[in-house]
């Protein structure tokens, strides 16, 4: 039998909190939308405490200090800031597996950087626009974070992985995007 969070008082806890609550029922782990924003598991989200893998944010843990059901302190910044702009501090939530045996691509940049994600993930070009990753070309630009500001990375090749891998993404409702591996990236559709 399965009881009703609706009847039970679950709900009732959750809807005086500060964040923005939908109610989502699924019927198994993962996202259940077909955004396919996503980022391999090794991906490092740029949190106000340094780099954490994604993979390690999706687990009941954060350091010491935050559980999954926390927000997360992260950099952020909209697209449409300028190259040398501050970032600012905004909360991510919903750090999750989104997809398992999904395909990848592997966006390397001049510097030696790299990024996996899905082909379709979105990066954010010099003129603003959303850029999905298998449109990004060879010796184009995209925003990436420089210590506290906002600057960007050359493209230098964009390549497909082997294999299968399993994905995550996150929610970021102040400004739908965060930075991973340094780069801009658009978060996940559902959350945000």
């Amino acid at each position: 039998k399965l009881c009703s969070p609706y009847l039970d008082g679950t709900f009732d806890k959750l809807l005086p909190l500060e964040h923005r609550w939908q109610v989502l029922a699924e019927t198994a782990r993962g996202c259940p939308y077909a955004c396919t924003f996503c980022v391999a598991g090794e991906t490092k989200v740029d949190t106000v405490f340094g780099p954490r893998k994604i993979s390690d944010l999706e687990l009941r843990w954060f350091g010491d200090r935050f559980s999954v059901q926390s927000p997360i302190p992260i950099w952020s910044c909209l697209p449409t800031d300028d190259i040398l702009s501050p970032v600012k501090e905004v909360l991510a939530y919903n750090p999750v597996i989104t997809g398992r045996d999904q395909r990848l691509v592997r966006v390397n940049f001049t510097d030696g950087t790299s990024i996996d994600c899905t082909p379709s993930h979105k990066f954010c070009d010099l003129r603003c626009r959303e850029v999905e990753a298998w449109d990004l070309v060879n010796g184009g630009q995209v925003k990436a974070l420089s210590g506290k500001h906002l600057w960007f990375k050359v493209v230098h090749s964009v390549v497909p992985l082997s294999g299968y891998h399993d994905t995550y993404c996150l929610s970021v409702p102040e400004t739908s995007w965060f930075f991973a591996n340094g780069m801009l990236v658009h978060n996940c559709e559902w959350g945000a």
